[in-house]
């Protein structure tokens, strides 16, 4: 628990007064006595170089369903998926084609181009539209119309657009969808790329047992409860 104060030129200091413990008996605090602290914020959470983080040294404890879990080592998933990251340069490239892909797909919307007439889009924005795959999909044809009008208009190399294939594919549905369904459905379009999003829903089974089992035992410890 955190404790804000206030201090000049709109910056606060957030000083820790309590430390909290689940149910099963777990500190969660981390421990950043020995200047752990800094390496954190410098090479840890998303820059963590570990495939699978190191498990906390701390003392054991049980959940509910009898599941090991240690105190020490702050908030950490069971499945460990590691946020997927991309350089300064590459990031710096990337929005250099967000002009010709904004371009491209106004013309689309407005019917200016003859020979995707079906991405036109000429009635009101939908909203809270759950998107479907063969919504505005970014096939083949319209991807090469993509490269050959950023090549010639702003000057890209056929090379450089191929080697962004993937974001431009992105981009371009999720700016399609942004001009038929808003922003919130549009948001929909990266769930096909996030590999978090996609282990979570793979993993739902396996959540769902453990929400079983913790249930069971819960029922279990207040059965022996009511008949002491």
């Amino acid at each position: 628990m955190q404790n804000p104060f206030v201090l000049d030129y709109g910056s606060m200091l957030l000083l820790t007064i309590a430390k909290y413990e689940t149910p099963s008996g777990r500190l969660i605090q981390r421990d950043y006595s020995d200047g752990n602290l800094y390496n954190y914020y410098t090479k840890g959470g998303t820059l963590a170089d570990e495939s699978q983080p190191p498990r906390p040294k701390g003392a054991e404890s049980k959940t509910d369903s009898g599941r090991a879990v240690y105190s020490g080592g702050g908030i950490n998933p069971d499945e460990f998926v590691k946020s997927q990251t991309i350089t300064a340069e590459k990031a710096r490239f990337q929005q250099k084609l967000n002009d010709p892909i904004f371009a491209f797909v106004l013309g689309l919307a407005f019917g200016k181009n003859k020979d995707f007439e079906n991405y036109k889009v000429d009635r009101p924005i939908t909203f809270e539209y759950v998107l479907k795959p063969t919504d505005y999909p970014v096939t083949e044809n319209l991807y090469q119309s993509f490269k050959k009008f950023a090549t010639e208009k702003y000057k890209f190399t056929p090379a450089q657009i191929e080697r962004e294939r993937e974001f431009i594919q992105r981009a371009l549905r999720t700016e399609l969808v942004t001009a038929a369904y808003g922003s919130t459905t549009s948001s929909q379009v990266f769930n096909d790329y996030d590999t978090q999003l996609k282990k979570a829903i793979e993993l739902l089974p396996e959540a769902k047992q453990l929400a079983i089992e913790g249930a069971k035992a819960n029922a279990k410890k207040e059965n022996s409860g009511l008949n002491r």
